[in-house]
């Protein structure tokens, strides 16, 4: 009887062993930190600055191409250039010595062939020379012109204005100042269709 109650002593101390030594193993451990959940405050990804809201960036602009050289509202598109064919030309109407020549540098010239003709055969008129003193563009087409006229060396007119016109590609004496310059020649006939104002002066008595 008191070899049964020992080994029954036994086992409750063996049991009592295992279930401290239990407890000593689990009680010094902690539990795994929960996973965190989702923020709903995550922070969205920076977006470059300009873009709009929504995160659609924005089509960027590509610089614009320079615009290229053209006429003003009052100029050509090269108004030194221009300015040189005035000059060139008008002298030329006066150094030519066909009436053809002539016409070509004329607005119109070839109706108004018989008031150029006047220019080469009257003996006043073909001496005149001119000189461009400065040319101001009214129009991609047009210029003002200060003359000087001159024969053989002398200042007959200064302080003169007339117009240039640009007609089939080329800057001409225009009409109405070819009008004006008969009354520098002894008998240059004008055109019926010549402004009254451009009229010569009539002859002395």
């Amino acid at each position: 009887m008191a070899s049964v109650v020992r080994q029954r002593t036994a086992v409750l101390a063996a049991l009592t062993a295992l279930l401290a030594a239990a407890a000593c193993g689990g009680g010094g451990g902690e539990e795994p930190s929960p996973a965190p959940s989702p923020s709903s405050s995550a922070t969205a990804p920076s977006r470059p600055a300009g873009d709009p809201p929504g995160g659609v960036p924005s089509p960027s602009s590509s610089p614009s191409a320079s615009p290229s050289p053209s006429a003003t509202a009052t100029a050509p598109e090269d108004p030194a250039g221009a300015a040189q064919e005035i000059r060139e030309n008008w002298e030329g109407f006066f150094t030519a010595t066909s009436v053809d020549d002539r016409a070509a540098l004329v607005e119109d010239g070839e109706l108004y062939r018989l008031m150029i003709e006047g220019f080469t055969r009257d003996e006043r008129a073909e001496l005149l020379r001119v000189r461009v003193d400065r040319t101001v563009f009214t129009s991609p087409e047009r210029a003002r012109v200060g003359y000087t006229l001159i024969r053989e060396g002398s200042p007959v007119a200064t302080g003169a204005t007339g117009t240039a016109v640009r007609q089939e590609g080329t800057w001409k004496i225009s009409f109405t100042t070819l009008c004006s310059l008969t009354r520098h020649g002894d008998d240059v006939p004008q055109a019926a269709t010549c402004p009254s104002s451009s009229a010569p002066p009539p002859a002395a008595p």
